[in-house]
C-alpha cells in the first residue's frame, strides 16, 4: 500500500462546493491501495481558508446580478433578468449551507485519513556538549 501525505490544499480541494476531480478520485483510494495521512497543521489552516475559498466558488451572485440589470433591464427582458435572479439565490443559499457546514466537512475528510499530531518535545536527557558526565551510579 503507498502512503501518501496530504496537506491544506488536498483537503481545501475536497471541501470546496466545486471540488476539484483528482483530489476526489485520490480520496476514493484511501484504504483501497494508498493511506492518506494529514498534519494536524493543514486541519486547522483548512478550516481558516476554507470560507475564503467557498466565497471564490459561489460568491458571483452579486457580479451577476449588477451585470444581469446593467444589461438586461434597458431592454426589458424580465423573464431573463427573473432566471438570473432566482439562479443568484441558489447560490446564495448553497454558499450559506456549504459556510455553515464547512468545520463538519473537514471533520469528516480528516476521519478517513491519518491524521498526524505534534510530535512531543524532545526529552532532556542528552547532555551539552562540553558538559561532564553525570557521575556513575553507586
Amino acid at each position: 500500500m503507498k502512503q501518501v501525505f496530504i496537506e491544506t490544499n488536498f483537503l481545501i480541494a475536497l471541501a470546496r462546493p466545486l471540488q476539484e476531480d483528482r483530489a476526489a478520485r485520490l480520496a476514493q483510494r484511501n484504504g483501497h491501495d494508498v493511506i492518506l495521512y494529514v498534519p494536524w497543521c493543514s486541519v486547522t489552516e483548512a478550516r481558516r481558508k476554507l470560507a475564503d475559498i467557498i466565497d471564490d466558488d459561489l460568491g458571483f451572485d452579486q457580479a451577476i446580478m449588477k451585470f444581469a440589470v446593467r444589461e438586461l433591464l434597458p431592454s426589458g427582458d424580465h423573464a431573463t433578468l427573473a432566471t438570473l435572479d432566482a439562479f443568484a439565490k441558489r447560490a446564495r443559499e448553497a454558499r450559506r449551507v456549504a459556510k455553515a457546514g464547512a468545520d463538519a466537512t473537514i471533520d469528516a475528510l480528516v476521519h478517513t485519513a491519518l491524521r498526524l499530531s505534534p510530535a512531543p518535545p524532545p526529552r532532556a536527557t542528552a547532555r551539552p556538549r562540553g558538559a561532564p558526565a553525570p557521575p556513575a551510579p553507586a
